[in-house]
C-alpha cells in the first residue's frame, strides 16, 4: 500500500519508517528520509473526512501558530485513501510523565493562541452544511452520536445513568466559549519541541470549529489526572494570552463524551478487543468510577464503604484517640475533623475513592478507616498513597496488612496509575512493616506538615511479586 503513494509522489526515497507515539490510534504517519538526505512526513488519512480537515486546518492556521507546512497530497479515490506529504520538523515528541511547569506553561499559551482564532459557526471547517446552530447542538450532537455507538456494547445501567445526568446537567449550561478552532486533541503527544522551545502542534484531523472549553477535557484525562502538577502552569499559560473558559460545570460533561467517544471508536473500527482494547478499558474504568460503581472493598475478614455524609461522629471519634493521631499529626479539635472529614468526603465525590469506613464482616462493628488519597488530598499533588486508622484494640491482629493490600490491590485494578506511595513518621516501626510486606521500597527522608518522615512507594508488578510469597 505504501508503495503506491510513494510513486503517486515521485519521492526518491533512502528510508522509510513508521512513526508510532502515545494514544495513536487513528492515520498511519511515516518518516521519510530521501536520498539528498532531507526528510518529510507522509501522513495516509483513516478516511476522506479525516483528510478534508487536516488539510483545511493546517493551511487556516499556518500564519498564526506553528504547524508543518503542506508539500503535496494525494486526493482520496477507491483506491486510496487521502494522503498529505508534509514537511519533517526536528524535534521530539512532549512526554506527559516528563512535562515540567515551563512547558506547561508554553502549552496553555499554545492553546490560547489556537482558541483566539475565531469561526462564523460551529460544526465542520470545510462545510457550512453541516454546521450547527450553537455550541450546545454541538455538544449534543457528539454525545448522541458516541452515545448510539456503544448502546449494544455497556451495560444499560450505566448507559440509563450517563443519558440522565447529560442532559440534566445540560441545562445548568448558559453559554460556550465559540466558536472558534479546537484542536480537540491538544496533548504533549502532539507538540514537537526542541532545546525546551514548542516547533509544532500537529496531528489536525479531527479538529473542528467548536467551544474552547473542549480541549481541556483531553488534557484532563491524558495528563492531569496522572500528572496534576502542571495543571496550574499550564492555566497560567493560558490566560497569559486569553479569558480562561468557565471549566467547573461543564468538565465533567465533557469527561463523559470524550469517555464515550473513545469506547465507541474502538467499536466503530472493531479493535475494542484488539489494539485498541486498552482504549477501552480505560474509558470504560472512568464511566464506571464516574456513576459511582463505589469503592467498596473486601478481605477475608473485614470490609470497607465509601465515606458518606452521617460518617462524621466516626471519623472525629478517631481523630480523637490520642493513640490513633501518635503518627497522624496529633488529635483534632472538632472543627480540624470537620474540616478534614470534608476534604476526604469532597475526595471521594471527586474520585470515587478515598478513606472508607472499616468493619468486621462477623460483627459489623466499626474500627477505622482505611483507602487511597491523593498526597495532601490535594489534585496538584502527584501521587496517590494508601492509608489506615484503626482504634488501638485492633492492632497486631493483622488487619492493617489485610486492609492496605486489599487497598492497592483495588488501585491497581481500577486507577490507571503504575505506583502507590505510603507514608510514615521515622518511629512509627509497625507500619513500616505493613508497607515492606506489601513490596514498598523507602526512596527517601522528607518532610511533611513541617514533620519529619519516611516515604515508601511500590510498582504494580512489585507488588504483586509481593502477594506471591
Amino acid at each position: 500500500m505504501i508503495t503506491s503513494y510513494i510513486k503517486k509522489l515521485k519521492l526518491n526515497i533512502l528510508k522509510i519508517e513508521k512513526i508510532e507515539h502515545e494514544n495513536s490510534l487513528s492515520s498511519c504517519i511515516y518518516k521519510i528520509i530521501l536520498k539528498d538526505r532531507s526528510k518529510v512526513i507522509l501522513k495516509i488519512s483513516y478516511n476522506e473526512t479525516r483528510f478534508k480537515r487536516e488539510c483545511y486546518f493546517l493551511d487556516r492556521v499556518k500564519d498564526k501558530i506553528k504547524t508543518p507546512s503542506i508539500l503535496q497530497t494525494i486526493e482520496p479515490s477507491t483506491e486510496l485513501n487521502g494522503a498529505i506529504l508534509m514537511e519533517y520538523i526536528d524535534g521530539d515528541l512532549i512526554e506527559a510523565k516528563s512535562l515540567n511547569n515551563e512547558m506547561a506553561f508554553k502549552m496553555g499559551e499554545l492553546l490560547a493562541k489556537t482558541h483566539s482564532i475565531s469561526s462564523k459557526y460551529y460544526g465542520e471547517a470545510f462545510d457550512e452544511n453541516a454546521k450547527s446552530q450553537t455550541g450546545i447542538d454541538l455538544l449534543k450532537e457528539y454525545f448522541n452520536t458516541s452515545f448510539s455507538e456503544c448502546k449494544n456494547h455497556l451495560d444499560r445501567d450505566l448507559l440509563e445513568k450517563a443519558k440522565k445526568y447529560f442532559y440534566v446537567s445540560i441545562k445548568n449550561i448558559d453559554k460556550l466559549d465559540g466558536p472558534c478552532i479546537v484542536h480537540r486533541d491538544f496533548k504533549p503527544g502532539n507538540i514537537i519541541v526542541k532545546e525546551g522551545e514548542i516547533k509544532a502542534l500537529i496531528d489536525w484531523e479531527i479538529a473542528k470549529n467548536s467551544f474552547a472549553e473542549e480541549d481541556f477535557a483531553q488534557m484532563e484525562y491524558l495528563v492531569w489526572d496522572k500528572y496534576p502538577n502542571t495543571k496550574k502552569a499550564f492555566l497560567k499559560g493560558y490566560e497569559s494570552i486569553r479569558k480562561l473558559p468557565a471549566l467547573e460545570l461543564l468538565m465533567p460533561i465533557l469527561r463523559i463524551c470524550k469517555a464515550f467517544g473513545a469506547i465507541g471508536f474502538t467499536i466503530v473500527r472493531k479493535t475494542n478487543n484488539g489494539p485498541h482494547k486498552f482504549v477501552y478499558d480505560a474509558n470504560l474504568k472512568f464511566l464506571q468510577r464516574f456513576f459511582q460503581m463505589p469503592f467498596k472493598v473486601q478481605t477475608q475478614r473485614l470490609y470497607i464503604e465509601s465515606l458518606s455524609d452521617k460518617d462524621f461522629e466516626k471519623i472525629y471519634s478517631l481523630q480523637t484517640d490520642p493513640k490513633v493521631m501518635k503518627y497522624i499529626g496529633g488529635v483534632k479539635t472538632k472543627e480540624q475533623s470537620k474540616e478534614a472529614f470534608s476534604k476526604l468526603l469532597n475526595h471521594q465525590k471527586k474520585y470515587g475513592f478515598s478513606l472508607g469506613c472499616v468493619f468486621i464482616k462477623d460483627s459489623d462493628e466499626f474500627i477505622g478507616v482505611a483507602g487511597l488519597i491523593h498526597r495532601e488530598l490535594d489534585e496538584t499533588k502527584n501521587e496517590i498513597e494508601v492509608g489506615y486508622w484503626l482504634f488501638p484494640k485492633y492492632w497486631k491482629k493483622g488487619y492493617a496488612t489485610e486492609l492496605a493490600a486489599a487497598c492497592l490491590k483495588w488501585g491497581f485494578e481500577n486507577l490507571t496509575i503504575e505506583k502507590i506511595a505510603g507514608m510514615t513518621y521515622p518511629e512509627n516501626r509497625g507500619s513500616q512493616n505493613v508497607l515492606k510486606k506489601l513490596g514498598m521500597n523507602f526512596t527517601s527522608e522528607t518532610t511533611y506538615r513541617g514533620t519529619k518522615v519516611f516515604h515508601f512507594e511500590v510498582s504494580k508488578d512489585k507488588f504483586y511479586d509481593s502477594l506471591k510469597k
